[in-house]
């Protein structure tokens, strides 16, 4: 792959009084969501990563990446090479990472993003990747949104087709280990579940009559949170189902306030969070009780939420704001 070099410039942060919100502290008086920066860019922002307290990644529209390594201060921009929509990020340590978008793309780093690579293989260039998940160095899958899943033993140098589901609306994948894996269809409620590295997959339905998220954090545990936004009847909250048996049978947990629920994240068995439009929501029991930690105003909406610990968390808002959970 040909490496293309890097533009880097410092991106000042813009004066954050214009941005009303309120705060609280999360239980116990343990951290707090404070605003910590905003991302300069007439792009709008789509995702957010971190690897650590401090090094982290941002992605938007018209091939816009950005870093920081002051925990979401200050940013500076990546040279991507390309003008597709991004949408998803996944880093496996501060060098290697992989960012999904729109026309089939995954752009590869291997030196942080330094330089980032086009990482391209035979498919319709109409599509969406959807998801990537990795389970060490090495091995990772990528699903686009029409159900074509891809493997590659070698960090996407090269990739093949296990499976094609010919069927739209996947939108999360997880590979707790080498042989066993998820994937999540939003359309249609269901989960799909393999034992040999996605040779063959089991299908599961879910207990839900729209799905917005599905996290799991090993082989067995995983939850998954509704949306009614789009549904035609009324509903004045919405629940999170949990599985220990990796997806065969489901309970209820808790619901929250609220008509959708979306980026649901799980750090361990307990401690979990996710977001409507403009509130993060906290969970330390698994998903039986959820409270708000942070509300968004001035008509902006939570786009974007990421996890790496109990004590470590951030927000990306509709305006490029990033919002940051950190102990007191």
């Amino acid at each position: 792959m040909k490496a293309k070099l890097a533009v880097s410039f410092l991106i000042p942060v813009i004066a954050i009084s214009v941005l009303s919100c309120s705060s609280s502290t999360g239980p116990g008086g343990q951290g707090t969501w404070k605003i910590a920066g905003q991302i300069n860019s007439s792009s709008s922002i789509n995702s957010i990563r971190f690897i650590d307290e401090r090094t982290g990644w941002a992605a938007g529209s018209q091939g816009k990446i950005f870093k920081t390594e002051d925990g979401g201060i200050n940013w500076s921009q990546q040279y991507s090479g390309i003008n597709s929509k991004l949408l998803n990020i996944n880093f496996i340590n501060e060098y290697t990472g992989w960012i999904t978008g729109l026309n089939n793309v995954i752009l590869y780093t291997s030196n942080g993003g330094a330089s980032w690579a086009l990482q391209s293989f035979d498919a319709d260039s109409t599509k969406i990747i959807s998801a990537i998940a990795y389970c060490d160095d090495f091995n990772c899958w990528a699903i686009n949104n029409a159900g074509r899943l891809y493997f590659s033993s070698d960090r996407g140098e090269t990739w093949q087709t296990k499976t094609c589901f010919n069927e739209y609306g996947f939108s999360n994948i997880f590979f707790p280990c080498t042989m066993e894996g998820f994937i999540f269809k939003r359309s249609g409620n269901l989960i799909y579940r393999t034992f040999d590295g996605g040779d063959s997959w089991q299908r599961y339905d879910l207990p839900v009559a729209c799905g917005s998220e599905a996290f799991f954090v090993d082989q067995n545990s995983g939850w998954v949170a509704e949306d009614w936004a789009v549904s035609s009847t009324i509903h004045e909250s919405a629940a999170v189902y949990f599985t220990s048996d990796g997806g065969l049978n489901w309970e209820k947990r808790g619901s929250i306030k609220s008509i959708m629920l979306d980026n649901l994240i799980f750090v361990n068995g307990n401690s979990g969070w996710c977001n409507s439009a403009d509130k993060i929501y906290r969970t330390t029991d698994g998903g039986f009780t959820w409270n708000v930690e942070f509300t968004l105003e001035d008509n902006q909406f939570i786009k974007d939420l990421f996890l790496i610990d109990e004590m470590n968390g951030w927000a990306l808002t509709s305006n490029n704001y990033i919002v940051k959970y950190s102990p007191m």
